[in-house]
């Protein structure tokens, strides 16, 4: 019989040897819990596996597997699922960190609460400058109660007061029955935002969430880390995935939740189309990029006075 665990700790690396060893040790030393650690190299030129084999020390909790073609965070993910064996699985990056205490704390709400998906707050550290100020992903301030969050909230949190920020950035905990009874896996044609699509096909499948007054994870600001940057088709893939979506849970869907997808739906179509405009002004196509720019013509002015704001920041 396989060894089970209080929790799975997931870790995608993509060109992380530099760093996840850290991510290793971190979950090691978390407190008050069993764990396992599956780290899934996702094709790295420089495979992580030494890294994470020296951060195990020979603690046979640590389990390691490489993707011969690097295919993307998601698809990372999923085969880390499909070798845990915790009652939770809590998705970690691999160049970020946590307090000690923060995965038994967290199981603890899950289970006071009777949640399927837990998160924490979030602080953002910068990893190529220590010592810069830190900052709570949520800047709204933390409430001094679990506060619940339904998919309505989940898709447009600039709806709520308490939030404000993209929701999707919080490293959630999962409780796995919930994902193996809906056999859900991470979209795999996204490269960013998979996290986000993930969840909201938990909460449209009545999963209980909820934010939890603690800040436990730290988050890594680095220069060239692939989350801060928005290609175009990556933006077009977010944009399909909300269609499709919104297709597939059709009749499961509110007018209110309805409402809050549009407004999804209008904020990436509004970022697409300004990175379609900086893409082809980058490869001098003024064509292609005027039409980008008009490509919605209640969008065109905010293009205009972003590229504005861009230039005038440089001339500075």
């Amino acid at each position: 019989m396989s060894q089970a665990f209080d929790v799975t700790v997931i870790i995608p690396a993509y060109e992380a040897a530099e760093f996840v060893g850290d991510a290793v040790r971190g979950c090691l030393a978390q407190q008050d819990v069993s764990l396992e650690v599956i780290v899934v190299d996702d094709g790295s030129k420089v495979s992580s596996e030494a890294a994470v084999l020296a951060a195990a020390n020979g603690d046979a909790r640590v389990r390691f597997e490489r993707l011969e073609v690097n295919s993307g965070p998601s698809a990372a993910r999923n085969r880390a699922l499909e070798l845990a064996r915790g009652e939770f699985i809590a998705v970690f990056d691999a160049d970020d960190a946590m307090v000690p205490d923060r995965l038994s704390r967290m199981i603890g709400a899950a289970e006071a609460l009777q949640a399927d998906v837990v998160v924490d707050h979030v602080v953002r550290f910068h990893f190529d400058a220590p010592g810069r100020e830190e900052t709570l992903l949520l800047d709204k301030g933390m409430a001094a109660e679990p506060v619940a969050i339904d998919l309505e909230t989940y898709l447009d949190p600039a709806s709520d007061a308490r939030f404000g920020a993209p929701l999707g950035y919080l490293k959630p905990l999962f409780r796995r029955s919930f994902i193996e009874t809906h056999g859900l896996r991470y979209d795999v044609s996204l490269r960013n935002s998979e996290d986000h699509y993930f969840v909201a096909e938990m909460l449209v499948r009545g999963a209980r969430m909820f934010l939890i007054p603690f800040a436990g994870y730290r988050y890594a600001i680095r220069e060239g880390s692939l989350s801060h940057r928005l290609s175009p088709d990556k933006g077009r893939a977010i944009l399909a995935a909300e269609r499709r979506f919104r297709s597939e849970h059709a009749v499961r869907l509110t007018p209110a939740i309805i409402a809050a997808s549009d407004r999804r739906l209008k904020a990436w179509t509004r970022l697409v189309e300004f990175e379609e405009v900086v893409e082809a002004m980058k490869q001098r196509k003024p064509g292609a990029a005027l039409a980008a720019a008009m490509a919605t013509p209640g969008n065109t002015l905010a293009h205009i006075g972003r590229l504005c704001s861009i230039a005038l920041a440089k001339v500075r």
